[in-house]
């Protein structure tokens, strides 16, 4: 689980570089929010708040539905004939 955490965490700031750099490039009118959503900051504050023993399965379940969640978002986007490639 540790192992997986960290390859997220680094994956995560890169992709993260990456879209801030694009919406410098050229998205005029776009931002990245500073924030985490409330609903994301909730889940982080139940993972500190988790024992050892609890943590790992809490922190798989939250990554199971957060990538199903991004998932869902990213076929959506790539249904609509107005998103540019």
């Amino acid at each position: 689980v540790r192992d997986f955490a960290q390859r997220m965490i680094t994956d995560h700031q890169a992709s993260t570089a990456a879209l801030k750099k694009a919406v410098q490039d050229g998205a005029a009118g776009t931002t990245v929010p500073a924030d985490m959503m409330p609903r994301h900051q909730q889940m982080l504050r139940e993972l500190e708040q988790a024992d050892a023993p609890a943590f790992d399965q809490l922190y798989l379940e939250q990554q199971r539905t957060a990538h199903a969640e991004a998932l869902d978002l990213h076929r959506s986007f790539a249904g609509r004939a107005d998103v540019p490639q």
